[in-house]
This record gives structure tokens, C-alpha cells and sequence, in this order.
């Protein structure tokens, strides 16, 4: 009955005891893959040796005499069968020890894949025209086989690009092009997307990545991706077009729409903005602060919801007066109401804006404050109080802050440092700073560090807001923190100037240090998920066969012998199989959360 069973098997399955070199077992499929018998094998004890095909030859007798643990070995190459056909076999071979009588035994087991490689040369032969498109694009492209997202094929314009060699290239995974406080993003995105399990079919757009090349510049990518079958491998075929200069131009952009923003509600004058109906389309800083308004309370609202009744009628002739008369401007004195429904006397010139057609499209104005000037005084007093209270709860509220703040002007030296920041600068430089200094000086040890700062805070004078991400060293313990630092612009107030940077760091050490144990801890449980669904299921699956084949009504039957021989070896297995899940749940844990 066991000889039937195996020899329903499309697998071959053989043992060779290495200490009596003699052929413990081998299963009759052997005739299937190599038509050779069990027979003729048997009787030679060097036949796997010669089977294999000259061209294979001395690279798989070097990867076995390689091989330096008791893991299984997965080979592949031809072999030469009984008729002088050649065949492709997938070779599983691993030593084990017989705990009975201390043999070393090794186990094999093969497979006829000739058609699968048949499949995969005719895929090659049908890239030709994809190897053209591929290889001459002036796009940067590149394959990466999906469980290890390991790239195994690159094409010229991506080694341009990215200042790679190809060889570098393919040691590489699709993870060594990212900047590295980008992979938490980057492996959660794989993940939910189930790229490495090949759960993302057909053409898929990725969005925009950062990218760094071999200099460690950033670039940006709009990466698109297809599933290909690559060298008998599950693969995703990449475009990486390079989008760095829309990027820039578009962060550009939004720095000048701040920066516009910034100098209309740094104005002083009220600017309000209403269309030819009455509408209220914009009104700056100063004007909703002056009567108590919200943006969107009056923003889309008519001019009369903040217009006593009695000037209602003056402010609609004067709209028909900007649309009668375009480029014309127009003067007039009237009252607006605050939220608390006091009125404020305003002065204002408006002047009507067209559109390429001549058409008049809005109404510009711009006004000022008449309230008296002892109330304006009265009103600034208390500004000034208020003011005060909140500096002085504000210097305690930021120098209790383990938080890092601190400013400078525009040569370079400190106008105010926290409490943190003193100290942090005190650690690590040796020096307590004081405001005046030169900030420069304090930015590090080396030159080149020093102009790495620099070079940060000429961005932001220049009107950049943005944040980085810095590598810091503890002076007495060479220790590593990291820390996140936000570069703020600081402008004068009712002047389109630039005075000096503000700048806010935290220290994201223990985030980071977190965020990499998690995804250790989440790598893992899927090497024990993978390990415990693929890995056992195959020697289970042989237990319970052969098991269903024993002859319990009587056990002296011969062939229940062979039958326990055989689940000795499969229970080896599943022992090693649970060795190998327990070690990587302890022994590869790198961090201890």
C-alpha cells in the first residue's frame, strides 16, 4: 500500500545512508522524472552524481559542498534521463542524523519543473520587444521579484539617474532607494497594498514617492507598476518618472501663496474685496480683527450683513458708481458694525477691476480706522496688558518644554533660546549660549556640519517654512538621538521682510526606535505565518497520509514498518520545522519593546 501511494506521488522521494552508503529508500515516481527504476539507482550508489547535466555540473556539486547547515538545500538544474532526454528538476536535499544508530543520513526529494522553465523561455523570447522598451527607455524602470522586493533587473536610464552601477543595482532592494524616515510609510503602504504576497494585480499607479540616489539627494517619483512573470519569478515591472522639478515648482507655489498671504494680513489698511452683486469674496487679517469676525462669518455674505441701516444706501451707490466707471477711484466715509454690533467709522477708496474683456468682475477697497484717538489709545493700553500677561505665561509655559526653541536674526546670532535649548546646546558643544551669540559657532564640531546649518537657515530667511530630520551625538557617551527641526520665517510686522528664523526641535528618538521595533516584530510574525502555513503543512499532510495507510487490524504486517520508518523521519521534520518558528520568535528579536 505505501509502495502505491508514493508511487501516485509526482514528487520523487529518496534517503542515502551516508555511513553505509547504501540507498535507504526510493520512491517509484523516480521512473516518471528520470526513467531510470529504483533498480538501477540502487545498484549505484554514485548514479545523482552522474545524472546531472554536464553544463550544471560543477556549479551544483560546489553549492552542496557549500552547504554548511542542516537546512534544506534548494537546487536547480538539468539532468540527463534514461533515453538521453533533458530534463529541469527542482532538487530539495538536507542531512539529517538517525537518532537510532547515529547514521548521517540525507534526505532527498525532486520534481520535473520542465514545463514551468519551457513557460519562462517563452516568456523570454516574447520580451524581445519589451527588452527594447525596457533597456532604450529614457524613463527609469526596473523589475523587483515580489516576496523579497529584490531588484533583478535595471535598465541604463535608472543607473543614470540614480548614480548606481547596475551591479549595485541587483544587490539592492526596492527599500534602499527610500530615504530612510520614509520606510515606515513606504513598508506600510506594501503591506496594506499586499504587494510581497502578489496580492496587487495588473496596473497600479503608487502616487509620488521620494526617492534618494547613490549622492543621497532627494528625488521625487510618480511611480506606476505591472505584474510580469521575470525569470520563472512573481515580479513587478517599475516606471519611475521623475516629477522633482514639478515637485519644486509646486512647493514654490504654495510658498509664495503664504508668502502673499502673509504680507496682505500684515497690512495695517483694511483690504476687502467684493464682487459686482455685493458679495463679500475676501477681507484681510486686520479688517476681521478690527470687527471681531470670523472669516467664514461674513466671507460669501453681503456687505449689508456688517453695514448699519442708515449707510446702506451710500455703499450701494458707490458700487454702481465703480461698475459705471472702471479704473475710477472712489472715496467715501461710512460706518461698519463689529460682531457686538458697535458701529466703527472707516474711510475707504475703491476702485473696480476688470476682466479681459473689459468687463468689471470686482471691486477692490481699501480702508481705514477713524475711532477716535483717545479710544485708540485706550484700546492700545490694554493690548499692551494683555500682551504682557501672555508673554510672561508663555516664557514659563515654553521653558518648561523638554522641546528645543530658539531664534535667530539675520546675521546669524540668537535673539531667544529656551531653557532646553541652552542646556542641549551646553551638553553637546561645551558652552552655555547666550542671545547675541553667533549661532553658527554652535551648530556643531566640524565645518561641514556647520554649513549644513548654515545652509538650513538661509532657506528659511529666504521664506522657506519647512522641517528636517537631524542626526545628533551625545558628546560624553557618543550616544545617537535624532531629532526633528522645524525652520520658521520670521517676519516684521506690517513689512514684507524676513527679520530672522524660528526654529522648534523634539527629539523623535524613542518614535523612531519604536516604529522600527514594530516593524521587526510585524516581519517576523509573517516569517512564523509563513513558516507555520507552508513549512508544516507539507510534512502534516505526509503524517496524515501515512498514517491513513498503516494496517492497524494487523501490525506485524511488514509494511507497517517501513510505514513508521517514514513518520520518524516526517515527525524530524516537523521538530526542525518548530525549532526553526521558536527561534524566530526569540532569537532574531533585535528589540525588546
Amino acid at each position: 500500500m505505501l509502495t502505491d501511494l508514493l508511487a501516485a506521488l509526482n514528487d520523487c522521494v529518496w534517503a542515502f545512508d551516508e555511513t553505509t552508503q547504501n540507498y535507504l529508500f526510493i520512491s517509484p515516481s523516480v521512473h516518471t522524472i528520470l526513467e531510470y527504476s529504483s533498480k538501477d539507482i540502487g545498484q549505484n550508489k554514485d548514479f545523482w552524481n552522474k545524472v546531472i547535466d554536464p553544463r550544471d555540473h560543477d556549479e551544483v556539486i560546489e553549492k552542496i559542498n557549500k552547504a554548511t547547515t542542516d537546512e534544506w538545500l534548494d537546487l536547480t538544474y538539468r539532468a540527463i534521463t534514461k533515453s538521453g532526454k533533458i530534463k529541469w528538476i527542482n532538487h530539495k536535499r538536507r542531512h539529517l542524523s538517525d537518532s537510532s544508530n547515529g547514521h548521517d543520513v540525507i534526505l532527498n526529494v525532486i520534481k520535473d519543473i520542465s514545463d514551468q522553465k519551457a513557460i519562462n523561455y517563452r516568456m523570454q523570447d516574447s520580451l524581445g520587444d519589451f527588452n527594447i522598451l525596457f533597456n532604450d527607455n529614457p524613463t527609469p524602470m526596473w523589475i523587483y521579484e515580489l516576496p523579497t522586493l529584490r531588484i533583478l533587473k535595471v535598465n541604463a536610464s535608472a543607473t543614470r539617474h540614480y548614480g548606481y552601477s547596475e551591479q549595485e543595482f541587483l544587490s539592492m532592494t526596492i527599500r534602499d532607494i527610500r530615504p530612510r524616515f520614509d520606510l515606515a510609510k513606504f513598508n506600510e503602504y506594501l503591506y496594506k497594498k499586499g504587494i510581497p504576497e502578489s496580492r496587487l494585480d495588473g496596473f497600479n499607479s503608487a502616487g509620488v514617492w521620494r526617492h534618494q540616489n547613490k549622492k543621497g539627494d532627494i528625488l521625487y517619483a510618480e511611480v506606476t507598476g505591472h505584474e510580469i512573470k521575470y525569470d520563472n519569478h512573481s515580479c513587478r515591472v517599475i516606471i519611475a518618472l521623475d516629477v522633482t522639478e514639478k515637485v519644486t515648482q509646486q512647493e514654490e507655489m504654495k510658498r509664495r501663496e503664504q508668502f502673499l498671504t502673509s504680507l496682505i494680513d500684515s497690512q495695517t489698511n483694511f483690504l476687502l474685496r467684493i464682487d459686482t452683486s455685493g458679495i463679500i469674496t475676501f477681507a484681510n487679517r486686520q479688517f476681521l480683527k478690527l470687527l471681531g469676525y470670523k472669516k467664514s462669518e461674513i466671507i460669501n455674505k453681503h456687505f449689508s450683513v456688517i453695514t448699519p441701516v442708515s449707510d446702506i444706501k451710500l455703499c450701494e451707490d458707490a458700487l454702481k458708481s465703480c461698475i459705471k466707471n472702471p479704473g475710477k477711484v472712489i472715496r467715501l466715509e461710512h460706518g461698519k458694525l463689529d460682531k457686538e454690533g458697535k458701529v466703527h467709522q472707516t474711510k475707504w477708496e475703491f476702485i473696480s477691476i476688470t476682466g479681459n474683456d473689459g468687463e468689471v468682475t470686482d471691486i477692490q477697497g481699501v480702508g481705514q480706522d477713524l475711532t477716535p484717538v483717545s479710544e485708540i489709545e485706550v484700546n492700545a493700553q490694554k493690548a499692551a496688558e494683555e500682551t504682557a500677561w501672555t508673554k510672561n505665561n508663555l516664557e514659563a509655559l515654553i521653558n518648561n518644554t523638554e522641546n528645543f526653541i530658539w531664534s535667530i536674526n539675520r546675521d546669524g546670532r540668537y535673539v531667544y533660546m529656551n531653557t532646553a535649548y541652552r542646556n542641549r546646546i551646553n551638553d553637546t558643544m561645551g558652552i552655555m549660549p547666550k542671545e547675541g551669540d553667533d549661532a553658527y559657532v554652535h551648530s556643531g564640531h566640524t565645518e561641514k556640519v556647520r554649513s549644513e546649518w548654515h545652509q538650513y537657515y538661509e532657506r528659511a530667511l529666504s521664506g522657506e517654512r519647512y522641517i528636517t530630520r537631524h542626526e545628533s551625538p551625545d558628546r560624553q557617551s557618543g550616544k545617537i538621538s535624532f531629532f526633528e527641526v522645524s525652520f520658521n520665517p520670521i517676519y516684521k510686522q506690517a513689512k514684507d521682510e524676513i527679520i530672522g528664523v524660528g526654529c522648534f526641535a523634539r527629539d523623535i528618538t524613542e518614535m523612531l526606535r519604536t516604529e522600527e521595533a514594530l516593524l521587526d516584530q510585524n516581519e517576523r510574525l509573517r516569517n512564523i505565518a509563513s513558516l507555520s502555513s507552508h513549512e508544516l503543512r507539507r510534512p502534516v499532510a505526509s503524517m496524515l497520509g501515512l498514517m491513513n495507510i498503516m494496517d492497524y487490524e494487523n501490525f506485524s504486517n511488514p509494511e507497517n514498518e517501513q510505514i513508521i520508518k517514514h513518520l520518524f523521519t516526517v515527525t524530524q521534520e516537523i521538530d526542525e520545522v518548530i525549532r526553526l518558528i521558536v527561534n524566530k520568535t526569540f532569537i532574531d528579536n533585535k528589540f525588546s519593546l
